[in-house]
C-alpha cells in the first residue's frame, strides 16, 4: 500500500470516528435551528459593525476596549443558546483529533527526536 492509499484509509477513518460524526450532528441541528441561525444573524453583524468602527476610526484604548467588551457580550449570548454551544464543543473536539494525527505524523516524519519533549507525553501520542 503507498502513501495516498494509507491517507485515502486515514480520511475514511476520520469521516467515520465518533467525533466527525458528532461535529456533523452538530452542524446539521445549528444550521436547522431558527434561534441558533438568529443569534449567530446578529453576532456575525456585531462583529461586521466592529471590524467598520475599528477600521475607520482612530479610536482610543479606551474606546477600542469598548468594542471588544460589546462583542464579548454578544459571544457569550451566542455561547449560551444549547445548539451552538454543542456545535462549538464538537467542533473542538474533532480539531483536537486531527490536530493529534498531525502531530502523530509530524512525529514520525522528524524521527521522534525534534520538539519530542518528555514534559509532554501524551499529548502528541507519538511515543506510544
Amino acid at each position: 500500500m503507498d502513501v495516498i492509499d494509507k491517507a485515502k484509509e486515514l480520511g475514511e477513518m476520520l469521516a467515520g470516528s465518533k467525533q466527525y460524526l458528532r461535529f456533523k450532528d452538530a452542524e446539521i441541528a445549528k444550521l436547522n435551528d431558527e434561534e441558533a441561525q438568529k443569534l449567530l444573524k446578529k453576532y456575525n453583524e456585531k462583529r461586521r459593525q466592529a471590524a467598520m468602527i475599528l477600521k475607520r476610526n482612530r479610536l482610543n484604548a479606551e474606546e477600542i476596549s469598548a468594542v471588544k467588551q460589546e462583542l464579548q457580550r454578544e459571544f457569550e449570548i451566542l455561547n449560551q443558546n444549547p445548539v451552538i454551544r454543542e456545535y462549538i464543543d464538537a467542533k473542538k473536539e474533532f480539531e483536537q483529533l486531527v490536530q493529534s494525527i498531525n502531530s502523530v505524523i509530524t512525529f514520525y516524519i522528524d524521527g521522534g527526536e525534534k520538539g519530542c519533549a518528555s514534559s509532554k507525553c501524551g499529548t502528541c501520542g507519538g511515543c506510544s
